[in-house]
């Protein structure tokens, strides 16, 4: 087995102290580099080629050096932004406001030379070396905010080696500063070798663009304009400070230092790649944001049934969560009770509306029922075919809310423009009506409570809408088989197990547990139902799925619950497996190679233990290979964990270690039943007090 993914790093800063004294330091030195630089400009504008030597131009690479270093590490220590996506952007944001601000000085010196030229014609010569040399100095510190800038982006979520290589290129830059100390002309058959190695390593790091993600809809489109303007404004700097000094004028050259060049060309290319990405990713920012919104919605809607709150409050955010999910411009919930709250007012009437008249809300209704719509099922009109009373809504979805056949009333949403509900937007709708019915028919379970009798009966209702929820069966093409067991201790349990095809040839599994029992446990479970549909379309690595299903869970969770569970992605192309684990049971490999099975545990944190962005330190991914005939065994820990009556001693992880290598010719099936009797006859037939899972892979 071998790490296939990195834990992302934390943001990279210098090691360097970040005091204020230290920063003042580093400030006073750089500007000591660029005066010695501005001195020695000045002195060749008064003297001939005859008396420069070789000592000049080692001091000239000098002060250029002591400047760049000192500039860049003043830079590096007066940033210091954290893994965090608003930080992030807020980060590129002040590099570019310090970049326009910088650019100001240069515009200003441009506009100097008219005045030198009308007013002190006798000593052009300096004071054109003089604005040179603050212009360059300018463009400088240009060139290195815009590189440390990039060196944050590229280092957000990388690879080991992408650091490495990263680590390898700015230190291969800063080395050239040494060619500057002699008069070389870098454009010779050695330096193209040199060139080739920096622009090999800086074609590398370019496309690593996983940052790109990070951003939302419109931040992105910002960012394209903020680069966009970076790399047009080093463009006309670089080519406009050579119409500065006259012929003659020895000075120091940007274009003839392997430095400047190299870093310049990495800056232009480097931005010109993040602009492409971020236009390529603007559609998938859009889903993302969608995506975003939905479980934002649940994560309300969840913390409007814990809190206790009354039915006005849960049917407000059934509807408000439907719309802010699925951005319509319109809407109404329609409930089967006699108390119905208005959206806007809180005041009876027979709509709970949102952002349309009641009147209007009511007469589209006499006109779905005139279509024959029987609320029980969903369904999509247009506004031509419902009529002129529809208008300015030019679609409509009606989806019913039911929960164990029960109808519990209807969601109407409606937008301005034609076709707006497709049929991806109407699955994401659905996912959302489900777990609405099934936390609606959850209140009213515990409204009735009292009841003790009738509360059993309902939670059998709201066990058969839990299993429901949970798959029939695994879809996988001939690539493996998998089978399934589960024990509910109460009628209805907190163990959860699910599967996903996110292409031709990868799988989603996963198999997790709530914390307790019970109807809490189960609501839970419903929640992280939502939660793994809402992430895995977008393929996440495993341990960046667990890190956004924490983020999600962190709000909505009591402060004493948590879910464990293991995800799983079957890469049946590749023949490989990438695990993540959540502070979830290990998982049992069997190898038919080796005719022996092992655990395979990682490390891993229950969701909703720590909720911080510091969780993202205890997620990690591990890769399988596998071959046909390999086994996998995964389960809660109600089975792992059920005791002897006798010796009050657990099953034990070990004991299904050795049943799996016993029995793994068995088929599925037959595998799960045995495991099961072997663990009743272990506990002298008495049934765990959890719930358990077995759910059993063969390849």
């Amino acid at each position: 087995m071998q790490n296939s993914y990195t834990n992302s790093p934390s943001a990279p800063h210098s090691q360097a102290p970040s005091s204020k004294s230290f920063q003042r330091f580093l400030l006073l030195v750089s500007a000591a580099g660029w005066v010695v630089l501005l001195l020695l400009g000045l002195f060749d504008s008064y003297v001939t080629e005859n008396y420069r030597h070789l000592g000049h131009q080692l001091l000239k690479g000098l002060a250029v050096t002591v400047f760049v270093v000192a500039a860049y590490w003043l830079i590096a220590n007066a940033k210091s932004p954290r893994q965090n996506k608003n930080d992030l952007y807020a980060n590129l944001l002040s590099s570019f406001y310090l970049c326009l601000f910088c650019s100001l000085s240069v515009c200003l010196t441009f506009a100097s030379k008219w005045l030198i030229e009308s007013y002190l014609p006798d000593f052009v010569n300096q004071l054109y070396v003089l604005l040179y040399y603050v212009d360059f100095g300018v463009i400088a510190i240009i060139l290195l905010i815009c590189f440390h800038s990039f060196k944050q982006l590229i280092l957000i979520e990388t690879t080991r080696i992408i650091k490495n290589l990263w680590h390898l290129f700015e230190t291969a830059i800063l080395a050239t500063l040494i060619v500057n100390f002699f008069d070389i002309d870098i454009y010779t058959a050695v330096f193209v070798v040199v060139f080739v190695a920096l622009g090999a390593m800086s074609l590398s790091l370019t496309f690593n663009l996983r940052w790109t993600a990070q951003f939302a809809k419109d931040q992105k489109l910002r960012a394209i304009v903020f680069i966009m303007l970076l790399c047009v404004m080093v463009l006309i700097f670089v080519f406009k400070m050579s119409s500065y000094v006259p012929p003659g004028v020895h000075i120091f050259e940007p274009s003839k230092s392997v430095f400047f060049v190299s870093i310049t060309l990495f800056v232009l290319t480097y931005g010109i790649v993040s602009v492409l990405g971020l236009i390529f990713s603007l559609p998938m920012a859009s889903a993302f944001s969608t995506k975003i919104a939905e479980l934002s919605s649940l994560r309300m809607l969840n913390e409007s049934l814990l809190d206790g709150s009354n039915a006005q409050k849960v049917y407000l955010e059934i509807l408000d969560s439907a719309l802010t999910g699925t951005s319509s411009d319109a809407g109404w919930l329609e409930v089967r009770t006699n108390r119905i709250y208005n959206y806007d007012e809180a005041s009876s009437s027979d709509l709970i509306v949102a952002k349309i008249k009641t009147s209007q809300a009511q007469t589209i209704i006499e006109l779905l029922k005139q279509t024959g719509y029987s609320h029980e099922r969903a369904i999509r009109f247009t506004g031509q075919s419902l009529g002129a009373a529809v208008a300015p809504f030019q679609s409509i979805i009606c989806i019913p809310l039911i929960a164990n056949k029960l109808p519990l009333g209807s969601l109407v949403l409606l937008r301005y423009e034609a076709n707006a509900y497709d049929a991806s937007m109407a699955l994401s709708i659905n996912h959302l009506t489900q777990q609405a019915s099934l936390a609606i028919r959850n209140f009213k379970l515990l409204e009735q409570a009292v009841d003790t009798e009738r509360y059993k009966e309902e939670l059998k209702i709201a066990h058969h809408v839990q299993n429901s929820l949970l798959p029939k069966s695994f879809d996988a093409e001939g690539c493996f088989e998998v089978a399934v067991h589960t024990f509910s201790a109460d009628v209805v349990g907190g163990d959860y197990y699910d599967y996903y095809k996110i292409n031709h040839s990868k799988y989603a599994v996963i198999i997790g547990d709530v914390s307790g029992n019970g109807t809490s446990a189960a609501f839970h479970m419903a929640q992280m139902k939502g939660i793994f549909h809402s992430l895995v379309r977008f393929d996440p690595a495993p341990n960046d799925f667990f890190n956004y299903a924490n983020d999600a869970l962190a709000s909505c969770l009591e402060k004493k619950q948590f879910i464990t569970a293991t995800y799983l992605v079957i890469d049946s192309e590749n023949h490989k497996i990438y695990f993540s684990r959540a502070g979830h049971c290990p998982t049992i490999y069997y190898s038919s190679q080796t005719k022996t099975a092992e655990l395979i545990e990682g490390r891993g944190l229950g969701l909703g233990i720590l909720r911080s962005q510091k969780y993202a330190q205890y997620s990690t991914t591990i890769v399988q290979d596998y071959q046909k005939g390999d086994k996998l065994l995964l389960f809660t820990d109600g089975i792992s964990e059920a005791r002897s009556r006798s010796s009050d001693e657990e099953y034990g992880h070990e004991r299904m270690r050795v049943f799996l290598e016993t029995y793994q010719e068995t088929s599925p099936q037959d595998f799960c039943t045995q495991l099961v009797a072997d663990m009743a006859k272990f506990t002298a037939g008495t049934m765990p007090k959890d719930d358990f899972t077995i759910m059993f892979i063969c390849f």
